[in-house]
């Protein structure tokens, strides 16, 4: 897809999850979980997707791609 705002992977592996994850070209990514988002965490999307990052820490980095990684544990 031309886009790549956000993902979500569901699996009972969580090694090949977060894996996964990391190859997906989206802004953000959820692991077994609906969408989430944290306030300090950076939100936007790859590609096509939004005009660059809002939030986060690392506003200054406007020119990498940044991803969140959402994994909840003990759910």
């Amino acid at each position: 897809s031309r886009y790549g705002l956000y993902g979500a992977i569901h699996s009972r592996d969580a090694a090949a999850a977060w894996a996964m994850a990391q190859q997906l070209r989206t802004g953000g990514v959820v692991l077994n979980g609906g969408l989430y988002q944290q306030n300090d965490a950076p939100f936007g999307g790859y590609k096509r997707s939004g005009l660059g990052r809002e939030y986060g820490e690392n506003w200054t980095y406007a020119y990498m791609q940044e991803k969140s990684i959402v994994f909840p544990i003990g759910v």
